[in-house]
């Protein structure tokens, strides 16, 4: 792959300001870091304070090196994590860490999976 189709740090803002604006959460302030790596491999995650409109999103180098498609779709998917934060606190104050709140977050990982998909499909860009 030619470097002229990797990712670029300004790939990963513009596509979190414009899907950031399509799915809602213009009220949320969201600081974009970039890492030279994340926990388990991971090419971004985000991170949010229960009960504020404030989030992280840590993007690895990894990131950097997908075709700009596929971070798009990981910005996405990241971002669709706020959109269901309430849901994921609410159930995490309902039934604590253990097995049933796991496997609910992993059930919320394949959901955002297929809805990140679909979006980006919609070319709503």
């Amino acid at each position: 792959m030619t470097k002229k189709h990797l990712t670029t740090r300004e790939d990963i803002e513009r596509f979190t300001a414009c899907w950031r604006r399509l799915l809602g959460l213009t009220q949320w302030d969201i600081v974009t870091s970039f890492h030279k790596e994340l926990d388990d491999g991971r090419t971004m995650d985000m991170q949010w304070i229960r009960g504020y409109l404030s989030a992280g999103l840590r993007v690895s180098e990894d990131a950097l090196r997908l075709r700009p498609s596929r971070a798009e779709k990981s910005v996405i998917h990241e971002l669709l994590h706020l959109v269901f934060a309430p849901v994921d606190d609410r159930m995490e104050l309902i039934v604590g860490h253990g097995t049933v709140m796991l496997e609910f977050r992993q059930e919320m990982e394949r959901a955002l999976d297929g809805l990140s998909v679909r979006l980006q499909e919609g070319g709503y860009v």
